[in-house]
């Protein structure tokens, strides 16, 4: 289940990151 916990957090991080970088991408377009 560690894994699967892991997994998670990566998933969330990536779509923060996502998100940050389009609305940085926007900002400064």
């Amino acid at each position: 289940y560690v894994m699967d916990h892991n997994l998670k957090d990566i998933l969330l991080t990536a779509s923060i990151w996502d998100a940050g970088l389009g609305f940085a991408w926007k900002m400064f377009e």
